[in-house]
């Protein structure tokens, strides 16, 4: 999560109505997809 944290300058760029908690959750969830993909393209 502390790498929300080193983006503020570009959260500032999103529309107001999305929430921080909307923006970490869907980022995890990126971040949890490209190590499936990797774990894939290792195999």
């Amino acid at each position: 999560m502390t790498s929300m944290h080193k983006k503020k300058g570009s959260i500032s760029l999103l529309p107001e109505q999305v929430r921080p908690e909307v923006l970490e959750a869907f980022f995890n969830v990126f971040e949890e997809d490209l190590g499936i993909l990797e774990d894939l393209r290792d195999r």
